[in-house]
């Protein structure tokens, strides 16, 4: 992941909410990876698809990794092991950030039944205003927002 790259999840929301008797607000996502929360999804090839319309497909490192758009700059990639879902990270390039990509993930999210959560902190997004707010306090809008300063205080920390 480059420092430019504002990192997230999306979750299957019944398995989030059979996981956590509802749908919450923050997620502790290592907890969900962990419960196998995808088992029982068959949305796959429908959201591939789905996908190619806002990324370019993309031969990927990995034979279990189905992935969206270049490593550098905005991607989704979809992990699987044992033929089944594991894994959906979304990683957006903020040094040109498009209102449409923020748009299309959240459609995405609602037709297929997904929710997205922060990678950095857990927090739930479903809508644009969540999109700014989270996306505003993540390190990766630092660094871009003002480099030098984002790596000056990596040198105090």
């Amino acid at each position: 992941m480059a420092t430019w790259q504002y990192t997230m999840k999306m979750f299957p929301r019944q398995g989030v909410i059979k996981h956590y008797g509802k749908e919450p607000d923050t997620v502790n996502q290592s907890e969900l990876e962990d419960a196998n929360i995808w088992n029982g999804t068959n949305i796959i090839e429908d959201l591939k698809l789905e996908l190619e319309k806002c990324l370019p497909p993309v031969k990927s490192w990995s034979s279990d990794i189905d992935q969206f758009g270049s490593l550098e700059e905005s991607c989704i990639e979809i992990f699987y092991e044992s033929g089944n879902i594991s894994e959906i990270s979304i990683r957006l390039d903020l040094r040109h950030l498009e209102k449409d990509q923020l748009e299309f993930l959240l459609a995405c999210s609602s037709k297929f039944d997904l929710v997205i959560y922060d990678h950095e902190n857990g927090g739930r997004i479903n809508s644009m205003n969540s999109f700014g707010s989270r996306i505003r306090s993540s390190s990766a809008y630092s660094f871009v927002k003002d480099p030098l300063k984002f790596l000056d205080a990596l040198k105090t920390n």
